[in-house]
């Protein structure tokens, strides 16, 4: 992405408020989730990780209630309490999860959605307004890579090219060319259509989550996670509604 933006002349620009943006931005969106997610995913099946990743819609309206940057739903309370029933019936029956152990990595992998909710709260409040999508998505991925390079070079675990195998140099590289297009994609959309529009893709992560998990793994979920997965469709669907009829409420007025 810095490629593509000093190819274009719009390199990240670095006032106070920009530098900020971008490391807070970077830690909250990245460096925090991701690696609670990168610690969870051998240890939770990946449709729980995937559920349990788009409580952020939900999270980021009960935030916004408390810095007074949405108002108060009652079918966005209602879908916020759909999202926790489907939370719990993931941790509490024993018959949800392969291994009754796994409730803790759960519990850890809960925070993953309240990192990328804060996230979501910050750039609403804080970040430049009239700034680039290109140049907003490279200077977090930027600052996320720096604040992540002392951790992994601490804990031995940085990753150089080649690695030990290929397969592990191809994961990584994917990974990298999916999050380029991702963020490129997430802020052209907000500022195209709204972030309404762009949590609409929590149905697809659900979704997708379960159909990796069995075309990669050949696994089947019981079906209290099932439960849990359209409890959270629901919760999704029931705020996203409530946030369409408030704003052709407010375009009416």
């Amino acid at each position: 992405m810095l490629l593509i933006c000093a190819a274009s002349g719009k390199l990240p620009k670095l006032s106070r408020r920009h530098i900020v943006t971008y490391i807070i931005g970077g830690i909250l969106s990245i460096s925090a989730p991701m690696s609670l997610l990168a610690l969870a995913a051998p240890k939770l099946p990946s449709s729980v990780i995937t559920m349990i990743v788009v409580l952020s819609p939900l999270l980021s309206y009960l935030f916004a209630l408390t810095v007074k940057l949405d108002t108060f739903r009652w079918l966005g309370l209602l879908g916020f309490l759909c999202g926790l029933g489907g939370v719990l019936l993931i941790l509490i029956p024993d018959a949800s999860l392969p291994d009754p152990n796994m409730v803790t990595w759960v519990i850890i992998t809960l925070l993953a959605p309240v990192f990328l909710a804060l996230f979501n709260i910050f750039i609403d409040t804080y970040a430049p307004p009239d700034d680039s999508s290109l140049r907003l998505g490279t200077g977090i991925l930027l600052a996320a890579g720096l604040i992540m390079l002392p951790f992994t070079a601490l804990l031995g675990d940085f990753h150089l090219f080649p690695g030990m195998n290929s397969e592990g140099d191809l994961a990584i590289l994917y990974a990298t060319i999916i999050n380029v297009v991702r963020w490129w994609l997430i802020f052209i959309l907000i500022k195209m259509a709204g972030a309404v529009f762009v949590s609409q893709i929590a149905y697809v992560i659900v979704l997708g989550g379960f159909g990796w998990q069995a075309l990669f793994f050949g696994s089947t979920v019981s079906s209290f996670i099932w439960g849990a997965a359209a409890l959270l469709l629901i919760g999704l669907s029931v705020n996203t509604y409530s946030k369409l009829q408030r704003q052709q409420i407010a375009v009416k007025q």
